[in-house]
């Protein structure tokens, strides 16, 4: 009796609770293979230099990841700066970028830029470069830039002050305008004690804006060429 009531029993807790399963071995899959991005030294502080010198330097790219590594985009924030790298890096491997920097106009001032990098590393799609250092001031220039602001046949012109600096004299042996300012603008330049007064005057009869440079050609063995940015914004006469 008691073996019958077993089956019994048995038959109904299975009938209730289902077959039993068999425990099934579980598979993962293999993580996808990605690239790493790693930058050895971000940072670059240069020693101080005399303006409208090329600062330029190579920052390391590693590739500590198993599939290449692809650089899709490198912002340098002005024109002033430009950027080469190399584009694609495999897994394992080295590149480059070289930032070269145009300290021109950054006298007296401290070059400081911020470069971004865009690439394919999903945990880093961007890194960041930074570049920084002090730039020498040739000369004092005041105002920074000839502005020509007025209305056509009205006289426009505005006087640039150019002073030397006490640890770059210099002398001014030659001048001219870039072809962007043609017959745009007229100017003399006077030499007055220690220092040169630069008078631009507006000559375009139409309304409408110009820029370009005058280049002053220097004696100084460092710094041959300076330059005396000119913009001019003219409008059409109210009479």
């Amino acid at each position: 009796m008691k073996s019958i009531m077993t089956i019994v029993f048995c038959c109904c807790v299975i009938f209730y609770f289902g077959q039993p399963v068999s425990a099934e071995p579980v598979t993962t899959k293999a993580p996808l293979s990605a690239p790493r991005i790693v930058i050895e030294a971000p940072r670059f502080d240069f020693d101080p230099v005399l303006e409208g010198t090329i600062v330029e330097h190579e920052f390391k790219i590693a590739n500590t990841g198993d599939a290449p590594l692809t650089i899709d985009d490198i912002r340098t924030g002005c024109g002033c700066t430009s950027a080469d790298f190399t584009r694609t890096i495999p897994p394992g491997g080295t590149g480059h970028v070289v930032i070269k920097g145009n300290t021109e106009g950054y006298g007296g001032e401290t070059f400081s830029k911020t470069i971004t990098i865009f690439c394919n590393d999903l945990q880093e799609p961007r890194s960041r470069l930074f570049i920084n250092g002090r730039v020498r001031r040739f000369a004092g220039i005041e105002p920074a830039k000839a502005v020509l602001r007025g209305m056509v046949g009205t006289p426009t012109e505005v006087q640039v002050h150019i002073t030397p600096e006490e640890d770059f004299p210099f002398r001014v042996v030659s001048s001219y305008a870039d072809e962007r300012l043609g017959d745009k603008i007229a100017f003399t330049l006077q030499e007055k004690g220690n220092h040169y007064i630069l008078t631009v005057k507006n000559q375009m009869k139409m309304p409408g804006r110009y820029w370009g440079v005058i280049h002053l050609k220097t004696d100084h063995p460092e710094k041959r060429d300076l330059l005396i940015r000119v913009m001019g914004d003219m409008a059409e006469s109210k009479s």
